[in-house]
């Protein structure tokens, strides 16, 4: 099934297209979430953005080189996530997801992480 497209940038990582955007939070509309997916949904992405801690939740069946299961689960990010999203925060965020190792799980306790 294809994506959507309409108020969506588009964006090229390593010969492969993905498709981006920020929304409001379903929970609170106050937060914004960025928003990644490939064309092919392998990989499916969601940051919150302006937490003092960044994360990303992945929904696809592949993170960081490994199938996974396409459940929801938290991860640490390395990085800052900005509040102002740009294409090289992007695909910073892409290089990360599909090159990067030994990202650390965050569980989830029923609390969400918006400090």
């Amino acid at each position: 099934m294809a994506i959507a497209k309409k108020n969506k940038r588009n964006i090229a990582y390593k010969q492969k297209n993905y498709v981006w955007y920020v929304c409001p939070n379903e929970d609170n509309e106050e937060r914004l979430v960025l928003h990644i997916l490939s064309e092919d949904k392998t990989l499916i992405l969601a940051c919150p953005i302006g937490n003092s801690v960044s994360y990303v939740i992945s929904q696809g069946c592949k993170f960081q080189g490994n199938r996974d299961s396409g459940v929801w689960k938290r991860y640490l990010y390395s990085g800052k996530i900005p509040d102002s999203v740009t294409p090289s925060i992007v695909s910073e965020i892409i290089d990360w997801a599909i090159s990067g190792d030994a990202a650390t799980e965050i569980l989830y306790n029923g609390i969400e992480i918006w400090l």
